[in-house]
């Protein structure tokens, strides 16, 4: 299984059934609204077991498979990272994106794909434009 400690944004593994249980209290004592239970998750290649076990874990409503990384280290809409973006193409580093978000949409593992927008967050456009044949 990936550590879930990888960075410092994410629930850890530990904290999901407490998680669930408060969306399944707040379904209680809020009956008259349709509270659903979700879980974005990032697609990690060769993680494909480590995503399964989450997907197993609860009952969700929502699973929702997103891209955050296009490498082993730099989320690309992480703060902290954002020098990573200087020495880089922006069409280069939205083909990586784009290429993992396919990767993800094609595992199956997941019944949404998230943000495909998400390389756009600092304002990075790619210079390049393709064009429709």
């Amino acid at each position: 299984m990936r550590q879930d400690n990888f960075d410092n944004w994410r629930m850890n593994f530990s904290q999901l059934d407490e998680y669930v249980e408060k969306v399944r209290k707040v379904r209680k004592d809020f009956p008259q609204l349709t509270i659903r239970l979700a879980l974005e998750v990032d697609y990690l290649p060769g993680y494909e077991d480590w995503i399964r076990e989450l997907a197993g874990r609860h009952p969700w409503d929502y699973f929702i498979g997103s891209v955050h990384y296009v490498s082993d280290a730099w989320a690309i809409d992480d703060p902290q990272k954002l020098s990573e973006w200087k020495p880089r193409d922006s069409f280069e580093v939205w083909a990586a994106y784009f290429d993992r978000l396919a990767m993800a949409a094609e595992s199956k593992l997941f019944e949404i794909i998230g943000h495909a927008d998400l390389p756009k967050k600092f304002g990075h456009r790619p210079r390049v434009i393709a064009h429709r044949l």
